[in-house]
């Protein structure tokens, strides 16, 4: 597995100053929000030469909508094509920057459409928006999402189900503990569902808390199950800012390596008892 950070956790203005201190914390790569990118070419081209600089690679851009991605919009072509543009637009920045995933984090509601043409449109919008990042070599992701958020594939199985029934090498699957968590799929049968097609998985806490903070997620059985499928691919740390950024990265970063980076492969109850009996591991 690859560990990288999102920027989330990173007040843009800082950006700049903190992205040397990532490599020596175990992170390899960055995937960015739009809201930290700077304007203009030519500072992107910086920015991107930063990121490379201190040994870094873009994973790509998360939460690339501000506002909701709402289905019954879908319906108005002209809405329809805008978006479109909008996210293919997106996905050449992404390109551009080295990066390959594009993240649909923000809230999807139906609206006021029944819920079997809510899944037409967005197979519409999908029909229309897969051809066009395709040259670009990105990956479009449904980032799935707690049922407060999401009342249209909200679920990582509703968010596999769909894309299998596409099937486009430019629509891709993402995971997240966070979601895991709050739709109330625990266990390894989301994960084994998704064994050699898992592109990434966010380690999350509700709220975007820091790591281990609630409480809620069992972080060391993520790592059990991302380890028994084979994920080869990225695993990326998202949380809020912590009121001293750099030195909450770094208590963030310990957890994170400890139960990502480790070698056992235990739940986090059973590694604490194991360590509680004072076992080697």
């Amino acid at each position: 597995m690859k560990f990288a950070l999102s920027t989330l956790a990173l007040p843009p203005a800082s950006l700049p100053l903190l992205l040397p201190h990532l490599r020596q914390m175990g992170f390899t790569g960055i995937e960015v929000m739009p809201a930290a990118l700077p304007a203009g070419s030519r500072a992107l081209a910086t920015f991107r030469y930063s990121a490379e600089q201190a040994g870094l690679e873009i994973v790509g851009l998360d939460d690339i909508l501000s506002e909701p991605f709402h289905l019954a919009r879908l319906a108005d072509p002209a809405e329809m094509t805008a978006l479109v543009e909008r996210i293919a637009g997106l996905s050449a920045l992404c390109r551009d920057l080295g990066g390959h995933s594009l993240t649909l984090g923000s809230q999807r509601r139906i609206g006021d459409v029944p819920s079997s043409e809510a899944w037409t449109l967005c197979r519409l919008f999908l029909d229309k928006l897969l051809p066009r990042i395709e040259e670009h070599g990105t990956l479009f992701c449904f980032e799935p999402l707690g049922p407060q958020h999401a009342d249209f594939c909200g679920p990582a199985r509703e968010c596999r189900l769909l894309v299998d029934y596409v099937d486009h090498p430019g629509f891709g699957l993402q995971m997240n503990s966070r979601a895991q968590v709050e739709n109330g799929e625990p266990g390894h049968a989301p994960f084994s569902a998704l064994r050699g097609r898992l592109d990434l998985f966010q380690a999350s806490e509700p709220g975007f808390a820091p790591i281990g903070e609630t409480g809620l997620v069992d972080h060391a059985d993520m790592r059990r199950h991302l380890s028994s499928i084979n994920h080869k691919n990225w695993v990326v740390l998202k949380q809020r800012p912590a009121a001293d950024p750099l030195e909450g990265l770094r208590q963030s970063a310990r957890l994170f390596s400890d139960w990502y980076l480790r070698l056992d492969n235990l739940s986090m109850l059973k590694r604490q008892a194991a360590l509680a009996q004072g076992a080697s591991l």
